[in-house]
């Protein structure tokens, strides 16, 4: 049990890289339904994030200063709607279409608790540990990577999760869209199921 852990609505079973966690996301509307307006869906392809976070949103770059890589990608850009370009160069149209909130996972050794470290940069981070494993992973556990203690169906924090390590990145970007892929497919799953949505800031 994680429900709760962070505000957003959480998409189980997210697999990132060796790792399945629980991530918390907000829904960014306005992008969500951009790409509905012209079909597309998650940015899949990991090489698009990185060559559009060599874009800033909404200005002009010209083509002289755009970076080979997004030149390289510019047809498949064009063709997704994540770009425009226009006679003066190219603008980024493009956001991701989640907010990643907050990542947690259960562990049952010391070993999984330190493993979910690496993604602190992505998201602050809570590791559900039991009472067996609490204090070890109080001090071995990057301070900065929240614990909850889990016993059956309770659980308590013992120590908040922090964001001093979250950054921007085209990797952030493309963890995103990953979880928006699977969010996509567990509200397919569960068509009942009812989601708060958030204008992106």
């Amino acid at each position: 049990m994680t429900g709760g852990l962070f505000d957003g609505e959480c998409v189980h079973g997210v697999q990132i890289g060796t790792q399945t966690v629980d991530v918390w996301i907000r829904l960014y509307q306005d992008e969500i339904v951009r790409r509905r307006a012209l079909g597309v869906g998650p940015i899949t392809d990991r090489f698009l994030p990185r060559a559009l976070m060599d874009l800033p949103h909404s200005e002009v770059v010209p083509f002289g200063r755009v970076d080979g890589g997004t030149l390289l990608a510019l047809e498949e850009l064009l063709a997704i709607g994540a770009v425009e370009a226009r006679d003066e160069g190219i603008v980024r149209t493009a956001v991701p279409a989640v907010g990643l909130v907050g990542i947690s996972k259960p562990a049952s050794k010391l070993y999984d608790a330190q493993l979910i470290n690496w993604l602190g940069c992505h998201a602050p981070l809570f590791v559900v540990v039991t009472a067996r494993l609490a204090r070890h992973a109080l001090r071995a556990v990057h301070p900065q990577t929240g614990i909850a203690l889990i016993d059956g169906e309770i659980w308590r924090v013992l120590r908040p999760a922090g964001r001093e390590r979250v950054v921007p990145s085209w990797q952030r970007w493309s963890i995103a869209e990953t979880v928006f892929d699977r969010y996509l497919q567990q509200i397919s799953a569960a068509p009942q199921a009812t989601t708060s949505v958030h204008r992106a800031a």
